[in-house]
């Protein structure tokens, strides 16, 4: 029975008895070797974004490339961050038309645009345009097709300086050296140290023009992150701690920025979680669940935060025999009274609480619900080992092709 659970620098504590002293139990062994690497510096807080003059003049050059797209542009948010620029005399050109889950076509102009003289590159908007405006530093310094960043590691040269403003809290774009784009109907990534944002300015008072949707949508985005990345094999004591905070945070904030876009407070919360997200990731990388939702997301023309919600407590669900201890500490920091439960059942109790929020944001429960067509199943789990199979590499579990069938029928259908 679990009557007491704490996480404290990577342990979770089972107090079994009333006069029993505590048991440590470490997610990691003593003499695992981990690396932790992110170099880019963030400034982070209400305001944040007012501190570009002062961060861009670390950088030579005074052509700017501003990645973005339409909605942002409409609603005044470029103008306001890119002004004081053009009062001190740098000439920057807007590029706008970064749609979400941008296509290779996209990037192809974006990249063809940047290569003609700019010397440093803004991206200001969701993970799209963030994602956009890292290929655009790439092609700068990297003369290669776009098609040719593709993978791991493959950007050979640093971008040029880029500097990044999220106006939408969730993807950790701002912070992680991924780039997502669509090719040939599958999404894919660039994934490069070398398009390591250089500075990123996170201002919550950004994200109060974020719509309902896009904030429910994003903010489990960032709650996927979070768990997968400690679920991942490559998780570590750094890499927990960050997350289980960053699931505190979005169990305590994200329906009250949903309800309140207004609400400061809830926005400051939901940017801090989700760069903590990020920031282990970016470390661990991701598992299963991003890699199931990306076999629908595309066909189905579902946002990605949505997508991942979907598949999120059935992949823990799964996972959840390599990974209970570490589903014991996510429903403590779900706020899950968890006292007086088997392992097993505050495991469950954490899923419970992922689906009781996914269902007050209005995010589906079943693949059924957004016209999945059933025979279809078999082909997304053909795609799965054929075209994610990166998602797999670091799962606690290594599926089957009969597992994930079953997973996905159960996904179709609806969790009880």
């Amino acid at each position: 029975m679990v009557k007491a659970i704490g996480y404290i620098r990577g342990f979770t504590s089972h107090i079994e008895g009333g006069f029993c002293p505590l048991e440590f139990k470490l997610h990691h062994p003593l003499m695992k070797i981990y690396s932790f690497y992110v170099p880019v510096k963030l400034i982070f807080g209400v305001g944040a974004s007012k501190k570009l003059s002062d961060e861009i003049k670390a950088f030579k050059g005074k052509k700017v490339l501003v990645v973005t797209g339409r909605n942002v542009e409409r609603l005044g948010l470029v103008q306001e961050v890119i002004s004081p620029l053009e009062k001190e005399g740098y000439s920057i050109h807007v590029y706008s038309n970064v749609v979400p889950e941008p296509t290779i076509e996209i990037a192809r102009e974006v990249a063809e645009i940047a290569r003609q003289g700019f010397e440093i590159v803004l991206g200001i908007g969701g993970g799209s345009a963030m994602d956009m405006a890292k290929v655009a530093s790439a092609a700068i310094t990297n003369p290669e097709p776009v098609e040719k960043f593709i993978g791991a590691q493959q950007v050979k040269n640093r971008g040029a300086p880029l500097i990044q403003i999220p106006t939408l809290s969730g993807t950790g774009s701002e912070v992680s050296p991924v780039s997502v784009l669509i090719r040939d109907g599958v999404k894919e990534a660039i994934w490069s140290y070398n398009i390591f944002p250089y500075v990123s300015l996170i201002d919550p008072a950004l994200a109060t023009t974020a719509p309902p949707n896009a904030t429910a949508s994003s903010g489990i985005d960032a709650l996927c992150h979070a768990i997968e990345s400690i679920m991942s094999t490559e998780s570590n004591q750094v890499t927990e701690a960050l997350c289980l905070e960053a699931i505190r945070l979005i169990s305590t904030y994200l329906e009250r920025a949903y309800a309140n876009g207004d609400d400061i407070e809830a926005r400051y919360g939901i940017a801090l979680a989700s760069m903590l997200a990020a920031l282990s990731f970016t470390n661990t990388m991701l598992c299963l669940g991003h890699g199931i939702a990306y076999t629908f997301s595309v066909d189905y023309n579902v946002p990605h935060g949505v997508s991942c919600g979907i598949a999120e407590p059935y992949v823990m669900e799964y996972n959840m025999p390599a990974v209970l201890d570490k589903l014991v500490s996510m429903a403590d920091a779900f706020g899950v009274d968890i006292f007086g439960l088997s392992m097993r059942d505050a495991a469950y109790e954490a899923i419970a609480a992922f689906r009781s929020l996914a269902d007050s944001l209005e995010i589906p429960s079943c693949l059924k619900d957004l016209g999945v067509e059933k025979e279809k199943l078999e082909s997304m789990v053909d795609s799965l080992f054929t075209k994610q199979s990166r998602f797999i590499a670091r799962n606690p579990r290594k599926p089957s092709r009969e597992e994930m069938l079953s997973l996905y029928e159960r996904m179709w259908e609806g969790m009880e």
